[in-house]
């Protein structure tokens, strides 16, 4: 199985700053969301990312992280050898090795619960758009904006 990827080296790891200067804005309702294209699979995952943002996860630099979406390569059945995105943080935790990730959601991706892409950069292009269009206007909602870490 392929090594997972993360927007930057998939979109993993952010900091959460106060944000004085960015006004607060109303996230996105699930109907203007399909409005944008966002595929069913795609909103499982927003919806993954809000059920957190009162609790997030903290990852080893003490950052918040809400879903840490990452991309692996689906090692068997119907969709085997597409990309699917799934959130490595999960229960607490951050997942960073690829058969556990699958393992772990391997239900939710052969049901198609998660979406899947027919490439890496397709994935990471998508995952890129969803994070700054839908999720940086949601923690902008709560006063909160979200900032990429360098890698």
């Amino acid at each position: 199985m392929q090594s997972p990827h993360t927007l930057s080296g998939v979109w993993g790891l952010f900091v959460m700053v106060n944000c004085l200067t960015m006004p607060k804005t109303k996230p996105f309702s699930v109907s203007q969301l399909r409005q944008m294209g966002l595929t069913q699979q795609e909103l499982n995952k927003v919806a993954y990312h809000r059920n957190n943002l009162n609790h997030p996860g903290k990852d080893a630099s003490g950052n918040p992280v809400t879903i840490m979406a990452t991309g692996i390569e689906i090692p068997e059945g119907p969709l085997a050898g597409r990309q699917v995105s799934v959130p490595a943080y999960r229960d607490g935790k951050i997942i960073s090795d690829p058969a556990a990730l699958y393992s772990t959601w391997k239900k939710q991706i052969q049901s198609n619960y998660w979406p899947t892409y027919g490439s890496v950069g397709e994935l990471n292009k998508r995952d890129a758009w969803i994070h700054k269009v839908v999720m940086d206007r949601d923690t902008a909602a709560r006063g909160t904006k979200r900032v990429q870490e360098m890698p």
